[in-house]
């Protein structure tokens, strides 16, 4: 690594720094006192080929890698360290980072310039970290990591037996055993004679049942001149599911149909068979099937009629109320004649 030196400040200049490792041991402590985790770094400096000499400022990193890698420990400062003949020695205290994994220390360097050692202005770092040898994890091993464990030795003689000791007390009573079985149950006695049945009363004799009369013949249906007319004349709403000639007959007779379109009901078809009669009467529109639900429409109707022709008869519905394709709706029909 070549380091470039200031006349002013004193440092290296042109120069190739090398610093080497000679041992790295353990500081010696009193018997009595417990082993630090500090080791003792020893290494030579030189400047332009030459031992250096005089004061300097050291820095040092422990680092898991011989190049990048994560720093262990943090960083330690060794100030104004005397170098003499190129050769120095420092402590220093990682902690308890020597766990058996190998750790490389990184080092810098400077010419003692009056700066404090943690100001890291005209530090040079040193091109290669120095891997640490086997020394320093001696403290690993004085950590608590116990070594395998040496093999059994032999069995040794055994000793005689010793004399019997005084008999204890005598423990208590234990619990009172289970009850025994209990004995087998006798036989069962014969059963006695089953007593008489008294006799059964006589059942009463069942009524007479009545003749049927006869049915009467059905009578036939009567006709009437007025029916319901599919489709056609006024209306707008196609009334295919009425069945032609079905007859409206009496004072108020209803008919219910199912609407194949949606849209307005303008006007429905009544045929009329000859009644030669004035006519006059109402047609109301219900909504559902049969004459109970709410009203649409009511249409009062007045017509000459002529005994020798049967017709058509448009009835307008003016108020044109809306009905939906697959909903029911009821037709009635009051008519008189005079």
């Amino acid at each position: 690594m070549r380091l470039v030196r200031s006349p002013k400040k004193n440092l290296f200049t042109g120069s190739r720094i090398a610093i080497m490792m000679l041992s790295a041991g353990l500081a010696s402590f009193a018997a009595a006192e417990p082993l630090s985790t500090a080791i003792v770094y020893q290494g030579q400096l030189n400047t332009f080929g030459s031992p250096a000499s005089g004061a300097h400022d050291l820095r040092f990193r422990l680092f898991d890698a011989a190049s990048g890698g994560s720093s262990v420990g943090g960083l330690l400062c060794a100030d104004d360290v005397e170098v003499a003949n190129g050769l120095f020695a420092v402590s220093l205290d990682f902690g308890a980072v020597f766990t058996g994994q190998q750790l490389y220390l990184e080092i810098e360097v400077r010419a003692d310039s009056g700066l404090d050692c943690s100001d890291a202005s005209d530090f040079v770092m040193l091109a290669t970290r120095q891997p640490l040898q086997a020394t320093p994890y001696a403290l690993y091993a004085l950590s608590g990591t116990p070594g395998p464990m040496g093999p059994q030795g032999e069995p040794g003689v055994q000793g005689a037996t010793g004399a019997n000791g005084p008999i204890g007390p005598q423990g208590a009573t234990g619990p009172i055993g289970p009850q025994g079985p209990q004995g087998a149950v006798g036989a069962t006695g014969p059963q006695g004679p089953q007593g008489v049945i008294g006799a059964t009363g006589p059942q009463g004799p069942q009524g007479v049942i009545g003749a049927t009369g006869p049915q009467g013949p059905v009578g036939p249906q009567g006709t009437s001149p007025w029916s319901f007319v599919s489709g056609g004349g006024t209306s707008s709403i196609d009334q295919s599911s009425l069945t032609s000639n079905v007859n409206i007959s009496g004072g108020a007779r209803w008919q219910s149909f199912t609407a194949g379109l949606t849209g307005a009901l303008t006007g429905v078809d009544i045929r009329t068979t000859g009644i030669g009669n004035t006519v006059s009467g109402t047609l109301n529109v219900y909504s559902g099937e049969g004459i109970g639900g709410p009203l649409l429409a009511s249409v009062p109707f007045s017509f000459v009629d002529s005994a020798a022709v049967t017709r058509n008869l448009a009835i307008p519905v003016v108020d044109a109320p809306a009905v939906t394709q697959g909903s029911v709706y009821t037709f009635q029909l009051t008519a008189v004649t005079g």
